[in-house]
């Protein structure tokens, strides 16, 4: 029996010897293979740690990459991404120094051929990976403008030329309304009547949560010594209508473009917008000249309030400076709009609608 046990033993050792002889001589002859490519020793134990066994096949069929090193140390390197890097190092010649780049792209399974304009748009902060050909084709027809430009401008889809859509009231709050976004004549919010307190006029209306906060405020800003009452808040379909057609027969059609919404394009029908002033002494257009504008334009965000139509984004929404139009957004948006300093319409773009 133990004779036996002895001779299996015996064949089972000869065995793993056969075997471990084997994949020694077929480690040999792949070292000597990526030698032969161009690799050194501590490139090839890189290979054997970082590479698949199926992928070492597909390098071996490459020419030497002199990237190589560097891609396999890098904290971007995926595993399961190798033969995408290499395919797209292989189309594009990439040199050592954009290593990186090309980890950054095929992490996001971006396939487009490599140029510097690619990888700018990339690294920007509000970059949206399924508006990347818009960004190209307009960086394209626009070539001289700065690249955040270009995603600020397509964020906002600013872009494609006559994009009237529909607004989704399902935002809330966040809702958009502009030049491109529109609300239906019957469109209604949950509006409550604003008491004397808080408004220069009676019967104004404005949604019940963006009221909650504007009395906060308003409560808040008196007990600094600050006056702030709203001047005009909600306004139907029907009354915009009217207020624009009153302003093309006072002023004319550049002046009325520039500063008064056609009816269905007005924040105003949303409830969750107001022109501030201070009372009736002092008209909305003279509120930038008061104490009481100071302390909103840094404090309104607080509250859930943005300072809406800035003086540096007319471009992106098309209207004039507005000091005493503000907008309800909820608190988290309208610290973050403050805070980075952007549009409300970049905002929606690369968070809400995207």
């Amino acid at each position: 029996m133990k004779k036996k046990i002895i001779i299996i033993l015996g064949i089972i050792l000869i065995l793993v010897f056969i075997l471990f002889s084997i994949q020694s001589i077929n480690r040999y002859l792949a070292f000597k293979k990526y030698k032969d490519i161009g690799y050194n020793r501590k490139q090839i134990e890189l290979i054997y740690q970082n590479i698949s066994i199926e992928d070492r096949k597909i390098l071996l069929e490459n020419k030497h990459l002199n990237c190589l090193d560097k891609m396999l140390l890098s904290d971007s390197y995926i595993k399961s991404n190798f033969v995408h890097y290499i395919d797209y190092i292989n189309n594009n010649s990439i040199e050592e120094e954009k290593i990186e780049d090309v980890l950054l792209l095929v992490n996001q399974g971006i396939i487009n051929p490599y140029s510097d304009s690619l990888i700018k748009i990339v690294k920007e902060p509000y970059f949206i990976k399924n508006r990347l050909e818009r960004y190209l084709n307009y960086l394209d027809s626009n070539s001289t403008k700065k690249i955040s430009k270009v995603i600020q401008l397509v964020n906002c889809n600013l872009d494609i030329e006559n994009n009237l859509r529909k607004t989704d009231v399902s935002k809330g709050p966040l809702m958009l309304v502009n030049s491109l976004y529109f609300l239906d004549k019957g469109y209604t919010t949950d509006l409550v009547i604003m008491e004397e307190g808080y408004s220069n006029y009676s019967d104004s209306k404005l949604n019940r949560e963006a009221y909650e906060h504007f009395k906060n405020l308003v409560n808040d800003a008196e007990i600094l010594g600050y006056h702030i009452r709203n001047n005009s808040s909600y306004r139907s379909y029907y009354q915009q209508e009217e207020l624009y057609n009153q302003y093309l027969r006072d002023y004319g059609i550049n002046y009325t473009k520039k500063y008064v919404s056609k009816p269905g394009y007005s924040e105003h029908q949303t409830g969750y917008s107001l022109d501030v002033g201070v009372d009736k002494r002092y008209a909305s257009s003279k509120f930038q000249d008061t104490k009481e504008f100071l302390w909103m334009k840094d404090n309104s965000y607080k509250y859930g309030f943005i300072l809406r139509y800035t003086q540096e984004g007319q471009e992106i929404f098309g209207y004039g400076y507005e000091p005493w139009h503000y907008r309800y957004v909820g608190v988290e948006a309208a610290t973050y709009i403050y805070e980075h300093n952007i549009t409300f319409e970049e905002y929606y773009g690369y968070f809400v609608e995207k």
